[in-house]
C-alpha cells in the first residue's frame, strides 16, 4: 500500500486571472501589500535577533531576495545600491551555518543588505502597476520551481532554501 504525503501539493500565489485582474497601470492597493510587507520584516528582526530564526522566516526572506531579483534580472528595477548579491551572499552564509549545526549568524552588514533589498521590494510594490507584480511573483516561483527540479541553469545570484 503506498504511503500518502500529509504535505499540501505547491501551489502557484498567483494565476493567470489574478494577472487579469490586476491594474496595468496602478500600483499594488495599499490594503494589499502591509500582511506580506510585515512578514518579511518579522523574519528580518528574528534572524537579527541572534536566536534561532524559524523555517518560514528563511522562506520568507528568500522570497524577498527572489522577487527582488526577479524584477532586476528583467529590468524593471535596478540594483543602484548593489546590496542584492550581498544580501544573497548573506543569507546564503547564513543558512549554511544553520544547516551545519552552528548557530545561523547575519553580519551587521548582511543584515543591512537584506533591510535594504525588503525596503527596496516595498518601495516596487508602492510603485510599480500591481500586474508587474503579480507576474513577477508568476516568474519566481517558476524559476525557483525550475531550479529545484535542476532543470534550470542557475545564475550566480540564485538563492534556493531546501528543506
Amino acid at each position: 500500500m503506498k504511503k500518502h504525503s500529509r504535505r499540501k501539493p505547491w501551489r502557484p500565489t498567483y494565476s493567470a486571472v489574478d494577472v487579469l485582474l490586476a491594474s496595468p497601470s496602478r500600483p499594488m492597493p495599499a490594503h494589499k501589500r502591509p500582511h506580506q510587507l510585515t512578514k518579511m520584516y518579522l523574519a528580518l528582526k528574528a534572524l537579527g535577533s541572534g536566536k534561532p530564526p524559524s523555517m518560514a522566516d528563511w522562506f520568507i526572506l528568500a522570497d524577498a531576495i527572489n522577487l527582488t531579483e526577479t524584477l532586476v534580472l528583467g529590468g524593471i528595477a535596478q540594483d543602484e545600491s548593489g546590496l542584492l548579491q550581498d544580501a544573497v551572499d548573506a543569507v546564503g552564509q547564513a543558512w549554511a551555518q544553520q544547516q551545519q549545526g552552528l548557530p545561523a549568524a547575519i553580519s551587521p552588514a548582511g543584515l543591512a543588505a537584506c533591510c535594504a533589498v525588503v525596503s527596496d521590494w516595498q518601495t516596487c510594490m508602492e510603485q510599480l502597476p500591481e500586474r508587474t507584480i503579480v507576474q513577477a511573483h508568476i516568474a519566481t516561483e517558476k524559476r525557483l520551481r525550475l531550479m529545484l527540479r535542476g532543470s534550470h541553469h542557475r545564475n550566480p545570484t540564485d538563492l534556493v532554501i531546501n528543506t
